[in-house]
């Protein structure tokens, strides 16, 4: 851990059981020391021991990203208790006197030590006397990429089976938009992926969302998960099977929400049954017109007759 002191980024992934209190979970940090603030902290807690098995922290961070994003999509973890951890877990990515500790034990080399600052603070939220935890920091980059992910074929096949994370931002809409505060689990809004790695672009390409000018459209963005960090909100969703995205807002925006457009346009037979009813209408007023013209065409000879 001590050869990690250089790098821009570092994965920190890991898993801890409280047996007592039948919560076990996975998490994962990306700490950005170039930086110096922790850029991501996520966490999932179950109250089934199968989480804790799901991932070794020898696992690649990738497969942590996957899993938590899997399991709030599928909604098959424990939401009270995440959802607590996870808003004091952003508290904590604000507290500087945290991080220069966290730092100080992954870049010691001591294990132990990396160990015990973490527990330290999972255990304010847990109280259990077996409290159990293991992790490990390694190298990470947003841009890296698997030894097997060489071209689109097998970046689609690490999608299907480990999940995949892509870069996005919000697709606004400042007139008619929804307030990002407003949002919910379930809601579908959209997002534009950002072309900022090959696996990016390969979604991007494969899904035909780049025009010929170069301008990226807009894809459907599911939320799975929303959090309150210290600033703004952060919002975890699934781009599609296997695709996940995260981010963080902290402008109070408003988004563009995946609905069906209110002015939807007439399919052929609604038009022809328009015509069809317009014909019919002037049909009447010919007819009535007539009838008309007739009684007062009789009327008329009747004065005429009268007179004579």
């Amino acid at each position: 851990m001590a050869d990690l002191k250089a790098e821009a980024t570092v994965a920190l992934k890991g898993r801890f059981r409280a047996p007592n209190q039948r919560y076990y979970g996975q998490f994962f940090f990306l700490i950005n020391q170039k930086g110096g603030y922790i850029e991501v902290a996520s966490v999932v807690i179950t109250t089934g021991p199968d989480l804790f098995n799901a991932l070794n922290p020898t696992d690649s961070w990738k497969k942590y990203e996957a899993l938590i994003n899997k399991l709030k999509y599928e909604n098959r973890y424990s939401q009270s208790i995440t959802n607590e951890f996870q808003g004091k877990l952003k508290q904590l990515t604000l507290d500087k006197q945290y991080f220069a500790d966290l730092l100080k034990a992954m870049h010691s080399g001591k294990q132990d030590s990396l160990n015990f600052v973490l527990a330290g603070f999972y255990r304010r939220v847990i109280k259990d006397d077996e409290f159990y935890l293991e992790s490990v920091a390694e190298k990470a980059s947003l841009a890296d990429t698997d030894a097997q992910e060489t071209t689109p074929a097998t970046q689609a096949t690490a999608a299907d089976d480990n999940g995949l994370y892509l870069p996005i931002k919000l697709d606004l809409d400042p007139i008619s938009g929804k307030d990002v505060k407003e949002l919910r689990p379930g809601d579908k809004i959209l997002v534009r992926v950002l072309p900022q790695t090959d696996r990016a672009n390969a979604f991007i390409d494969s899904n035909n969302l780049r025009t010929e000018s170069g301008f990226i459209k807009s894809a459907q963005f599911i939320i799975t998960s929303i959090t309150y960090p210290g600033v703004g909100v952060e919002l975890v969703g699934r781009i599609a099977d296997g695709v996940y995205g995260r981010i963080v807002e902290e402008q109070n925006v408003l988004v563009r929400a995946n609905e069906v457009t209110k002015k939807t346009t007439s399919s052929p037979a609604q038009k022809i049954d328009a015509s069809a009813e317009t014909s019919d209408k002037k049909q009447l007023f010919v007819i009535a017109g007539g009838i008309f013209g007739v009684v007062v065409l009789g009327i008329v000879l009747y004065f005429v007759a009268s007179k004579i």
